[in-house]
């Protein structure tokens, strides 16, 4: 069972309002503890189910008063008109999803699996061989489709410390988000890989331009 302290921190992840600190106690738990890590999907899943429902509540609502007119004249009317607006929902929701999920697997490719050219690149120091260490291995999760994990990892990444790595993590992080139904985090990501110099920009700028 996870203390009071580790389930404050899986919140501020949730919140995005993790200190540098606070981001390495996090991804230490997250990859010692599997009670943490348990909890952290278990939150992870709510908070998308709840937005998700959050949503189809506000269009039910709004698709009800659309169609409340009189109800001796138009019963019929109406009910044909309800069934059509929640039948429109549900097919704006999957066609999203379904978006979403070809969008990631049409541009995901882990690009350690051609001869692991990362690796072969010269002049590095160790601190940046370290560093595309641990951007392999968040790739390598999300080739498991462990995508929480690979999250974690990558959002320890910074222009300060790993500018040469940084449009690629951006990159990376916006299909990790996508696949996992954050649009709004993916399409901001989206946005700066597509003004870089990133070899992904222009796929970037294809897969906002779907998204809008």
């Amino acid at each position: 069972m996870i203390t009071q302290e580790e389930l404050d921190l899986i919140h501020k992840y949730l919140e995005d309002d993790l200190s540098a600190e606070e981001i390495e106690i996090f991804k230490n738990n997250f990859n010692t503890n599997k009670e943490f890590a348990k909890e952290v999907k278990q939150y992870t899943d709510i908070r998308i189910a709840l937005k998700a429902t959050s949503a189809a509540g506000l269009q039910a609502k709004k698709k009800k008063k659309a169609v409340l007119f009189s109800r001796a004249t138009l019963a019929y009317a109406a009910m044909f008109l309800i069934l059509l607006g929640i039948g429109s929902l549900l097919y704006l929701q999957f066609g999203t999803m379904q978006l979403h999920e070809k969008l990631y697997a049409q541009n995901f490719q882990n690009p350690f699996s051609k001869n692991n050219e990362w690796l072969t690149r010269s002049n590095l120091s160790e601190t940046e061989t370290a560093a595309i260490q641990e951007f392999k291995k968040a790739l390598d999760y999300m080739e498991q489709n462990d995508f929480d994990k690979a999250a974690v990892i990558l959002k320890t990444f910074n222009y300060d410390q790993h500018a040469f790595l940084m449009p690629d993590v951006e990159w990376f992080l916006a299909l990790s988000f996508l696949q996992t139904g954050k649009i709004d985090d993916a399409k901001a990501l989206l946005e700066l890989v597509q003004s870089s110099n990133s070899e992904y920009r222009e796929k970037a700028g294809k897969i906002y331009e779907e998204l809008n």
